[in-house]
């Protein structure tokens, strides 16, 4: 995607914070075409992708996605290794 993000608001920040903590389990969250990561309890990082409103809120397929979308690597396998790095580099599961 070229051009700039839209901002996210103070709104928006605070609402995704509050969906994190009512789904503690959840790393991953799609929402008005965003697609957020949780990495610590109040770190999220957020890229912007078209097609997210279509997206289930499950990690299992939202991962992928997020990865591909901030990262557009060359093939699905490259991504999916460059999340499956990050998230042990980051400590958690694969």
């Amino acid at each position: 995607m070229s051009g700039a993000f839209p901002p996210v608001s103070t709104a928006e920040a605070i609402d995704d914070a509050c969906w994190f903590d009512v789904h503690p389990r959840c790393n991953y969250r799609a929402r008005g075409g965003w697609l957020i990561r949780k990495v610590h309890d109040d770190v999220f990082l957020r890229t912007f992708s078209g097609n997210a409103e279509a997206l289930a809120d499950t990690d299992a397929e939202l991962g992928p996605v997020l990865f591909a979308a901030a990262w557009q690597l060359s093939s699905p396998a490259a991504n999916r290794k460059s999340r499956q790095a990050g998230v042990r580099r980051a400590g958690g599961r694969r």
